[in-house]
């Protein structure tokens, strides 16, 4: 009787140990990506790819490196390449090239087609399928719309230090901490000022693609980050935190596509905050956030982080969870990157190469 006692609990012992051993492992095992390498090009050497009657259709992909900017698709293929001897704006939908001191702006498609001229003085900047004109001074700017009209402007006493567009509306920040807020439609506008510390200016600011959250970097002596909600014409302030470590340099405010988190660039890496938790997640970061992009890995959201620290440029990679999977950098001068499904573009001086993200 006892024996058959010992041998029950023996073999009750061993199911709990498999039981724990399964969810203890379950938990720690972490995720494993890979990158890929699928192509590389030239972007110099191909030139002579670029013909009158080379299928430019469905290029969405823009590249500028340098004095160099173009179209690319995802087999590597180059419908367009230009080089500028002074400025040059580009997004996806449009580019155009200036000099310092010209009074018209002509717009172009990817297809090398005119659709608007905008006679105005000024700096050009293109946002996807959004037209804006920088004036002289600093302090002003215009919209207009994809046939050259114009939509609105709008002036303060004060220099632009941050700018962000969205399907769901546009935001500039000034130096005197203000922030200029429209919607979509031009219809609801306002300026508020965030306040909370000493010298009031900012920093860095976006806004979320359905246009109903604004983030920002605002402010010296108490810098904080704050993350304020717009609903008509009403702004509400429902998250900040204060940093210990402050920068004085223009940084980058990102909202993911979903609309429920933003990264914001500080001196000290990376803050993650979570909007429906209202969480931090800070993460090291080497060097200074140039650009944050999404890439979908096995139906995940995954950010791949271009950042620059002296010489080179680094790529990490971080998980929906604000965790860092890993990273790797090379030497450049001029770098940009984007990305596509589970792949990404990286460009390096005169190259653009192609990196699949993989899962297992």
């Amino acid at each position: 009787m006892i024996s058959k006692q010992k041998t029950f609990i023996s073999i009750l012992v061993c199911i709990l140990f498999f039981i724990i051993y399964f969810f203890t492992a379950a938990t720690t095992l972490k995720e494993q990506i890979h990158l890929q390498p699928v192509w590389t090009i030239d972007i110099i050497k191909n030139r002579q790819n670029h013909t009158e009657h080379f299928p430019v259709y469905g290029f969405t992909h823009h590249f500028k490196l340098g004095q160099n900017l173009g179209y690319f698709d995802t087999d590597g293929q180059i419908g367009l390449f230009k080089t500028f001897p002074f400025k040059a704006a580009v997004s996806d939908n449009f580019w155009t090239l200036y000099s310092q001191d010209h009074s018209i702006t002509s717009v172009f498609t990817p297809q090398k087609t005119e659709i608007a001229t905008i006679k105005a003085t000024g700096f050009p900047h293109f946002d996807k399928n959004r037209i804006y004109i920088f004036h002289p001074g600093g302090n002003s700017f215009s919209s207009y719309t994809n046939e050259g009209t114009l939509l609105w402007t709008h002036e303060e006493a004060s220099i632009i230090t941050a700018f962000d567009s969205s399907p769901g509306g546009t935001v500039a920040g000034f130096s005197n901490g203000n922030i200029f807020y429209t919607d979509s439609t031009s219809f609801k506008t306002t300026v508020f000022s965030p306040g909370g510390s000493n010298y009031e200016i900012i920093f860095g600011l976006a806004i979320s693609e359905n246009g109903k959250y604004i983030a920002a970097l605002c402010g010296l002596e108490k810098q904080r980050i704050v993350i304020a909600q717009i609903e008509n014409q009403q702004v509400k302030i429902f998250y900040h935190e204060f940093l210990e470590s402050e920068t004085r340099e223009q940084s980058l405010v990102y909202f993911n596509s979903a609309n429920d988190k933003v990264f914001v660039n500080t001196n000290k890496g990376i803050v993650s905050v979570n909007i429906n938790t209202l969480n931090s997640t800070h993460f090291d970061i080497e060097g200074t956030t140039v650009n944050i992009i999404e890439c979908t890995v096995k139906n995940k959201q995954m950010y791949a982080v271009l950042s620059k620290k002296e010489k080179s440029y680094w790529v990490s990679l971080i998980n929906n969870n604000a965790v860092k999977m890993g990273s790797f950098n090379f030497v450049a001068k001029n770098a940009f990157i984007t990305s596509e499904g589970n792949s990404l573009f990286v460009g390096k001086d005169t190259s653009i190469s192609r990196i699949d993200v993989i899962k297992e």
